[in-house]
């Protein structure tokens, strides 16, 4: 295993999208606005003694329902996306660990790696890829459906950090004995959050507090992305070293 195969897994963390937090919030947005601004034209509309014509009411009604379908499709969109960079990231670093492995093996260090392949077959078999247009399409038929999705978001994201921080320190102890240098502070990026409390605060608020679990589906892995960065750039850093 050359350490230039190892640097190619390390550039294609730019399959770990960074999304904007603002971003699943716009279909929301789009949507109120849009119901917004239609109430207040025809209150003002009926206030002045003004009746739009047929022509003005539907091509009213045709942008309203533009507005409405481009917002339904924005919000699939980040459905889609949400998923979608969540299969990339794992599938990306269980192979990083796995071509980080194949090259401390090469360097003498047999004991260290074979415990650090047992923590990572640990580490990808909790973690199961989930097709990202099969749960979309499933929350378009049946819409609760989401509330599975915005689960399995919110829990795999803390038992990746949690597994990927034992993956890490096996590798570290690897690094040291092969006579390399490196440490490692560990992931701690992302919340133990609790579904069943998310949910019940989301009804008992009437939604208001499912904006808040929205941005952490948006911002937990943002941040992750980030903090893999600079602890990739140090384990590469550490290899050269060997």
């Amino acid at each position: 295993m050359e350490l230039s195969e190892i640097k190619s897994r390390v550039r294609d963390r730019e399959e770990d999208y960074v999304m904007p937090i603002y971003l699943p919030f716009l279909p929301m947005i789009l949507s109120i606005g849009t119901i917004f601004a239609v109430v207040v034209f025809i209150l003002g509309s009926l206030a002045m003694g003004f009746i739009p014509g047929m022509g003005f009411g539907a091509g009213l009604a045709i942008l309203t329902v533009s507005l409405a379908l481009f917002s339904a499709v924005l919000w699939i969109y980040v459905l889609y996306k949400w998923i979608d960079r969540r299969n990339k990231h794992f599938k990306r670093v269980s192979l990083l660990y796995e071509d980080i492995l194949d090259f401390l093996e090469e360097e003498g260090v047999e004991d260290k790696v074979k415990r650090a392949r047992r923590t990572l077959r640990d580490f990808k078999g909790d973690i199961d890829e989930k097709s990202a247009v099969l749960w979309v399409v499933l929350t378009i038929v049946f819409n609760p459906v989401i509330l599975y999705i915005y689960h399995f978001l919110t829990r795999d994201y803390y038992n990746h950090e949690t597994n990927e921080n034992k993956v890490i320190e096996d590798i570290e102890e690897a690094i040291k004995e092969s006579g390399g240098d490196f440490e490692f502070e560990g992931y701690d990026t992302v919340e133990d959050r609790n579904t069943v409390l998310y949910i019940v605060l989301t009804i008992i608020t009437l939604g208001i507090f499912g904006l808040y679990w929205i941005y952490t589906l948006t911002n937990d892995p943002n941040q992750h992305f980030n903090k893999s960065k600079s602890v990739e750039k140090d384990l590469i850093d550490s290899l050269k070293t060997i």
